[in-house]
């Protein structure tokens, strides 16, 4: 029985796509993406709109129109209502002043600005703001430290911008760890 001591989860796209491709494939592991289905009926985890569009077209931006559909382009497909409409400008904009900050400090190299400002990140850590949710990724820390070399091209993570503002995170594995009730539900399924 899934226990309500955590109520919900903000899943970033590349939870999914790791799944797929390393520990939880659906071909050794199903009942870990039958136990997603049961969580999300239970309320225990969303992803946001630019999350699935970037899943649901991901082979059309590859290239790939004639390819056989990704298994997780079609799960999410098939589970639309998964993925809610974004809705905290206010804290986006807070996140984009930061960043522009950093930039003008020399801390975040501008193209790294621009690539992280153009994906679905920002906006998922804006969503957890706004609504209290903990965002699970399997992007990690990166020491504050590397970001004050003025000729950095780090890329930005996302718990490195969570952190700054306050946003809990975790990688898929601590959350699972973590949370054992998951782990015996994917037993059981």
């Amino acid at each position: 029985m899934i226990e309500d001591r955590w109520l919900m989860v903000l899943l970033d796209s590349n939870v999914f796509i790791f799944s797929k491709n390393q520990f939880y494939s659906p071909s050794f592991c199903p009942g870990f993406w039958e136990a997603l289905d049961l969580l999300y009926k239970k309320g225990k985890w969303c992803s946001l709109d630019k999350i699935y569009d970037e899943l649901a077209e991901k082979n059309i931006k590859k290239g790939n129109q004639n390819a056989k559909e990704d298994y997780v382009s079609q799960w999410v497909k098939d589970r639309r209502s998964c993925f809610r409409e974004f809705d905290a400008a206010d804290e986006l904009r807070e996140i984009i002043s930061y960043l522009d900050d950093e930039m003008n400090l020399r801390r975040y190299d501008a193209y790294q600005v621009d690539l992280f400002l153009s994906g679905a990140d920002p906006y998922l850590i804006a969503y957890a703001m706004k609504h209290g949710f903990e965002l699970i990724t399997n992007e990690t820390y990166t020491n504050e430290e590397k970001y004050n070399n003025p000729n950095n091209k780090l890329k930005i993570k996302i718990p490195n911008v969570c952190k700054k503002f306050g946003v809990s995170y975790k990688m898929l594995w601590k959350f699972l760890q973590d949370n054992d009730d998951i782990v015996n539900l994917v037993q059981n399924v």
